[in-house]
C-alpha cells in the first residue's frame, strides 16, 4: 500500500473514531490513548482473520469439516474399526 493511500485509510478510522489514533511530531510519531486500545484488538482481529483463512482452506481441501460415512452392519465388526484407529489420530467421532 502507498504512503498516501496509507494515510487516507488512518485518516478515514480516525474519523470513524471521533479522534487521532496518532501523535505526529516532526521527529516522531506515537499513538494516542484511543491508538493505544485499539491496537491490541486490531492485533487480535487480524489473527483471528488469518486463523479463519487457514480454516476454510483446510476446509477447501477436505482437512477440516464433518466427514459422515455409512455402512452395513458387517463392516461394524472387523472392517471398520481397525481402519478408524489407523485415521483416529485426527478425527472426532
Amino acid at each position: 500500500m502507498s504512503q498516501p493511500a496509507l494515510s487516507k485509510q488512518i485518516r478515514r478510522l480516525e474519523e470513524k473514531v471521533g479522534g487521532g489514533l496518532f501523535a505526529r511530531t516532526r521527529r516522531k510519531v506515537s499513538l494516542t490513548e484511543p491508538g493505544r486500545v485499539l491496537l491490541p484488538l486490531a492485533d487480535k482481529l487480524l489473527k483471528e482473520s488469518e486463523s479463519a483463512l487457514t480454516i476454510t482452506k483446510e476446509a477447501s481441501n477436505g482437512r477440516a469439516g464433518i466427514l459422515r460415512i455409512g455402512f452395513g452392519l458387517a463392516a461394524v465388526s472387523d472392517i471398520l474399526p481397525a481402519q478408524f484407529c489407523v485415521l483416529a489420530e485426527n478425527i472426532l467421532l
